[in-house]
């Protein structure tokens, strides 16, 4: 069950990472994750491909907004956590929206809501948009709280597996645009705090 990782053995129970073993694999896997397509991921992967999604699961796809022409910008490669089913797509968590110190905090927060603490296939996380309220006064979640429609997808949807999460979290896979026009993450990642400290 990985796909950044090497593959673990089934029978043998997992854990989640400690941020000092997540951090030691970042830095010695940066340089390769930096210049790789998160197409190629999919490609690589096609055991993780799913046709649909589940809540609390995380999921990497390609997307191109039907209002893209009129949103200040947009992520092509989401991270989501779906969380609820709306006409035509769902609502969920893109992760991306927060710059990398914000996303660890976030997912701490999301850790208190694991369905188990065996990260295999079934582990999820347990969410509704009032356990996210509850859940941080300051707001942290509200930039990456995003709507999406199936016919706009682009790929199908890969599936993350629990136990990696932490790595996913962290690949530099965003790809933000506006009006069709690649645009600097830190322009994102400013307006997702002023939404959050309101600065």
């Amino acid at each position: 069950m990985a796909i950044f990782t090497d593959k673990l053995d089934p029978n043998k129970p997992q854990a989640r990472k400690s941020p000092e073993e997540v951090r030691r694999w970042l830095i010695n896997k940066l340089g390769v994750f930096r210049t790789m397509n998160p197409r190629r991921v999919m490609q690589e992967n096609p055991e993780y491909l799913r046709t649909s999604i589940r809540p609390g699961y995380m999921y990497l796809y390609a997307y191109n907004p039907k209002h893209r022409a009129t949103l200040p910008f947009y992520d092509r490669f989401p991270l989501v956590f779906p969380f609820r089913a709306v006409k035509g797509g769902f609502i969920g968590i893109n992760m991306h929206y927060l710059p990398p110190i914000l996303r660890a905090r976030l997912m701490d927060l999301l850790y208190r809501e694991l369905s188990d603490t065996r990260y295999d296939e079934n582990t999820r996380l347990r969410l509704t948009y009032a356990k996210l309220v509850k859940m941080s006064s300051m707001k942290i979640f509200e930039p990456c709280v995003k709507r999406y429609l199936y016919s706009q997808l682009q790929t199908k949807f890969l599936l993350i597996p629990a136990n990696e999460w932490d790595y996913a979290l962290f690949m530099p896979f965003e790809r933000f645009e506006s009006q069709g026009k690649r645009i600097n993450k830190n322009i994102v990642f400013n307006d997702s705090r002023g939404q959050i400290y309101g600065v």
